[in-house]
């Protein structure tokens, strides 16, 4: 059977702009421009987003799910976020309606809670989780996407206007982007710019957040100017358009990441996307996703919670990483264009698209 309609419902709430927000309205989009129409939702029994609706809320949000199905008349649905963001799975378990959980997995999960849903793990160490669960239905692996025409390498005369625009001013632009939360660690790439810093090295670091003071309460901006490198780091907490995003990826010459741990890090595909070439420690996401291993930030401790492992990466060895790209430009240029081949062949959201049509058609 051909799908014509399909319900996207997020695990988190769609009145911010996070990852899940952007993937869920960019996979709309793509699979909009292949003929299926799409309804968005947040979740069930705490909010209804669109398209709206009058119909009263229960505690797991089965009676709305089920209300939700009719109204709309979606032929599957594809849920983004964890089996604990919707509760209404288990009491689904016999139900015929194909839905599809699209799962990122750092721990193992109670089979249980996915009734009769099927899981389609976003990264390889994603499905070995799922397995070790005790999973017996595993979809195949189907990444999160990237729009590679919105993001693009641009002109060597634009990303020197790129980094006019983001008042940056050195021979050397390392960046990343992140919610600043203690998981994403943006604390020890400060400090692994500070050692990159201290051995004479022209550089400055573009740093794309939410904010500059954590709900945890560490203020960045307050640990740069303790470490002497505030005035070459430049703080970005406005929200930037997909165009302004793609500029300030092009303002980089290398995007870092120290993230203890990861499901699977959308930045990392768009920075791949605009040939930027990209460092981070070989850990869930980051390290699946990138082609090379010639940036690999492989020093640090490791700590275990359950099956996940948390990366606590070692500034100095990082900064290490920063000194080997500023001294091989040739090797970023041939890693940044072997990053962009991966993302159109892997990681297009067309091709992405285009896997999960495939897909829901096969089990209609």
């Amino acid at each position: 059977m051909q799908l014509q309609r399909l319900l996207l419902m997020s695990g988190l709430s769609l009145e911010r702009k996070h990852s899940f927000f952007r993937q869920l309205t960019l996979f709309a989009r793509f699979m909009e421009r292949r003929g299926i129409e799409t309804c968005l939702a947040g979740p069930l029994g705490k909010q209804h987003v669109h398209p709206h609706s009058h119909i009263k809320q229960d505690p797991e949000g089965v009676d709305l799910m089920n209300a939700l199905i009719k109204k709309t008349g979606v032929q599957a649905a594809v849920l983004l976020g964890y089996a604990d963001q919707f509760p209404f799975l288990q009491r689904m378990s016999n139900s015929s309606f194909p839905v599809f959980l699209w799962a990122q997995v750092s721990n193992l999960i109670d089979p249980s809670s996915l009734g009769n849903t099927l899981p389609v793990p976003l990264t390889v160490k994603t499905a070995s989780l799922l397995e070790k669960s005790g999973i017996k239905r595993i979809g195949p692996v189907i990444p999160h996407g990237v729009d590679c025409t919105c993001f693009h390498p641009l002109s060597a005369r634009e990303r020197q206007n790129a980094r006019r625009m983001f008042g940056v001013k050195a021979r050397f632009v390392i960046g990343t982007v992140g919610a600043h939360t203690l998981r994403k660690r943006l604390d020890r790439i400060i400090h692994a710019f500070s050692n990159f810093l201290q051995c004479d090295y022209d550089g400055a670091l573009l740093i794309k957040t939410d904010r500059i003071l954590s709900l945890e309460g560490n203020n960045l901006e307050a640990l740069a100017k303790r470490l002497g490198v505030d005035h070459k780091v430049v703080f970005i907490t406005r929200d930037l358009s997909d165009a302004e995003m793609n500029t300030l990826y092009n303002a980089m010459d290398l995007y870092l990441n120290l993230s203890e741990w990861e499901g699977f890090c959308i930045p990392v595909i768009e920075a791949m996307s605009c040939c930027i070439p990209v460092a981070a420690p070989p850990i869930q996401g980051p390290g699946e996703i990138l082609p090379f291993r010639e940036l690999l930030i492989e020093w640090g401790s490791v700590e275990r919670e359950g099956e996940r492992s948390l990366f606590l990466a070692n500034p100095q060895e990082a900064a290490e990483i920063l000194i080997k790209a500023f001294e091989h430009r040739a090797l970023l240029q041939q890693l940044g264009e072997r990053g962009r081949r991966e993302a159109e062949q892997r990681y297009d959201i067309r091709i992405v698209a285009q896997r999960w049509e495939e897909l829901i058609s096969g089990v209609l």
